[in-house]
């Protein structure tokens, strides 16, 4: 289990809650979990708290390149993750 309390400090806190229960679930389950799409504010919440981790990878996904609102795919840092699918 993630760290949940200590990584819900900013101010898009349900977002990142939702971020943070994907994120147990990819280590659970050694698969990709895609986030729903996400806006700016919330992307970089999420990248920020989560670059403080080992367990897990992100990378951002969007629907074209530059795209504003983007999913992230979650991964152990095990499991490949790349940005092209």
């Amino acid at each position: 289990m993630l760290p949940r309390e200590e990584l819900m400090k900013g101010e898009n806190r349900d977002s990142v809650a939702r971020v943070i229960d994907q994120a147990d679930q990819a280590i659970r389950t050694w698969e990709v979990v895609l986030t729903d799409f996400l806006s700016p504010p919330e992307l970089a919440e999420a990248q920020q708290v989560f670059s403080r981790l080992t367990e897990v990878q992100l990378v951002a996904w969007g629907g074209y390149p530059q795209a504003e609102r983007q999913r992230l795919g979650i991964a152990r840092t095990e499991v490949p993750l790349s940005d092209r699918s």
